[in-house]
């Protein structure tokens, strides 16, 4: 047994003998997006727009839209083992447990002590199919929760799952009909405009309409509405004006203006990489960012190539759970180290850039991407 377990059953042991002495004790914790905790709880009822909970014999609540994440003390059996199995990177069998509950609950609504746990594992099935890049469960797991658990804090959060996940299976009518589905509930159900937010920035990662001068001025305009009052949107946010930044570089003509255009970008991913509050996504998606500039100066010289392949290779190590940004990165870092080996003759890299596109194909074998790496092999 290592000593994370040790710790953790330590703990549990402790927990279980307090709640004997003090009766009521609990240990449920509230993380908030402002990096605050509210611990030492017991969550009582989850809604769209609160999180009530008590402690000790006060009743409170705090806005759903500044919970960032719940720890919950205890699980029901078949929640608690797939909460195990994903702990121990089981992810598929950790959400077959997600899903045998939720149905069981659908088809005979009996959850009385947790009443939180049916919506909870509803949105669980969502994330971790999101993680392991089946998109098309993420659409029905989805549905499902929207279906059922429509009062559920998950319920925004899902709709843009859902809408990320029509956006890669190449269905922007459906992920834009999801979107304005989530507009509509926000603007209906008087909900934070935390939500608005997202439904713009969301918009406007898949507008392919708009001129680059003009997403920016929106992306720009979202960074100052969105504020310190809500740092997840705004650090994604800016992670959207970097990439708007290489797009610029890509597109401009003048040498000047590339380089101002590549600057801005390394600036801003390099801001969001040193940012405390930046969550997983937005580090991975700055990596890969940092390694398409370095890719775009490198321009075909191979200390270039070997920094941008360094950048996009930080996803795979450090972010694999961020498949949204790894797919990205494995394609565009074997692509370094292939085209690096072949200006300087190494078999080293070479081999290297085989087995990325190796893990690419296994990992990703219906990407577009996968089917351009097989070019290169």
């Amino acid at each position: 047994m290592d000593l994370r377990t040790v710790l953790s059953t330590s703990l549990l042991s402790f927990a279980a003998a307090a709640s004997l002495l003090a009766g009521d004790a609990t240990a449920d914790t509230i993380r908030l997006a402002s990096g605050e905790t509210i611990d030492g709880i017991k969550i009582q009822e989850e809604t769209l727009n609160i999180v009530a909970y008590s402690k000790g014999s006060t009743s409170r609540e705090v806005p759903s839209d500044q919970v960032l994440s719940i720890s919950y003390e205890e699980y029901p059996n078949l929640v608690k083992k797939a909460e195990e199995a994903a702990a121990e990177g089981d992810i598929f069998a950790a959400i077959e447990s997600y899903d045998l509950y939720v149905e069981g609950q659908l088809a005979n609504p009996n959850e009385r002590k947790f009443k939180w746990a049916p919506a909870y594992a509803a949105n669980r099935a969502v994330e971790l199919n999101r993680a392991v890049g089946n998109y098309a469960a993420v659409v029905d797991a989805a549905n499902r929760l929207l279906g059922n658990y429509a009062e559920s804090r998950f319920v925004p959060s899902t709709y843009l799952a859902k809408a990320e996940a029509q956006r890669y299976t190449d269905d922007a009518a459906g992920a834009k009909a999801t979107l304005d589905a989530l507009a509509a509930l926000v603007k209906s159900e008087k909900l934070s405009e935390r939500y608005a937010f997202d439904v713009e920035l969301a918009l406007l990662e898949i507008d392919k309409g708009l001129s680059l001068g003009d997403r920016m001025k929106r992306v720009e305009r979202l960074i100052t509405q969105a504020g310190s009052k809500y740092p997840t949107v705004r650090r994604r946010a800016e992670l959207l004006a970097g990439q708007t930044n290489v797009d610029e570089a890509k597109a401009a003509s003048d040498a000047a203006d590339v380089e101002a255009a590549l600057v801005a970008a390394e600036k801003r991913f390099g801001t969001l990489l040193d940012s405390a509050d930046s969550s997983d996504e937005v580090r991975a998606g700055s990596y890969v960012g940092l390694g398409d500039v370095y890719f775009f100066r490198a321009n075909g010289e191979a200390e270039g190539l070997a920094k941008a392949g360094n950048e996009y290779l930080k996803v795979t190590v450090l972010y694999p759970g961020e498949r949204r940004y790894l797919v990205r990165a494995l394609y565009e870092g074997g692509r370094c180290f292939y085209e690096l080996g072949r200006l300087n003759g190494s078999e080293v890299d070479q081999a290297r850039a085989q087995r990325i596109f190796a893990r690419l194909g296994n990992e990703f074998p219906d990407s577009n991407l996968t089917e351009k790496a097989k070019k290169l092999r």
